[in-house]
């Protein structure tokens, strides 16, 4: 009994340390808020189109956002090898980033990674707006 408890524990443990070396997310640490997100303002944005990338589903997605007078106006998905039945729902977050003015949004349940996709493609475009 004592084994399989040990056996146990040590499974628990393994899986702990190693699910942290299973995430495919960009590191954008240096330039998130205090909630996780990417605001404009945390990124002092300058005026312009800007482009971006996030690992998807099934791989790139990339998007342009428009930032105008420091404020997000506009974001396009240009292109995405993700389903379009998962990539439309995932666009949902689209208004939701620029009514928040940050990345720091729910994914979409049912959509997760096409989600993702889209908000680490924000991320890294207001990366480039500095």
């Amino acid at each position: 009994m004592n084994k399989k408890i040990v056996l146990l524990i040590g499974i628990i443990v393994l899986g702990v340390t190693f699910s942290g070396c299973l995430n495919k997310g960009t590191n954008v640490k240096d330039d998130k808020n205090e909630k996780g997100g990417i605001t404009v303002s945390s990124t002092a944005g300058k005026d312009g189109i800007f482009e971006g990338e996030g690992e998807g589903f099934d791989g790139k997605t990339k998007i342009s956002l428009e930032i105008k007078d420091g404020v997000i106006k506009k974001i396009d998905v240009i292109s995405s090898k993700d389903d379009e039945s998962y990539l439309n729902e995932a666009k949902k977050l689209i208004p939701k980033i620029i009514e928040k003015q940050s990345s720091d949004v729910d994914s979409i349940s049912g959509a997760t990674f096409s989600s993702k996709g889209i908000i680490s493609a924000v991320e890294n475009a207001l990366k480039s707006s500095k």
